[in-house]
């Protein structure tokens, strides 16, 4: 589980563009969505966890709307954490569905 907590730290040191501002409802969404699937935090505080799992949902997006596609960004997080496969792949899915999905 530590891995998970760190990978969304590490993920959050990644960003490259900004997203939009979202909506406070989106956020709570996001993080119910990312607890759904077995993320949580582990070594940080719930507030620093929600804060750096939002950030990487931004960047995510960011991204997006930079013109990459789901699985491009997929690819992108993989080779540069292939042992967080399986959570940057929950990660992107939730951003995209949450708060970017007009992108594709």
């Amino acid at each position: 589980m530590r891995h998970k907590a760190i990978s969304v730290a590490v993920l959050t040191g990644a960003a490259i563009a900004f997203a939009p501002a979202v909506h406070a409802d989106n956020d709570s969404d996001y993080i119910n969505n990312l607890k759904s699937h077995g993320l949580s935090p582990e070594g940080t505080s719930e507030s620093q966890w929600e804060t750096a799992a939002i950030s990487a949902a931004q960047t995510i997006c960011g991204m997006a709307a930079g013109g990459l596609s789901r699985g491009g960004i997929k690819a992108h997080f993989e080779a540069k954490y292939p042992d967080k496969k399986d959570v940057m792949d929950k990660m992107t899915d939730a951003a995209v569905a949450t708060y970017c999905p007009e992108y594709w």
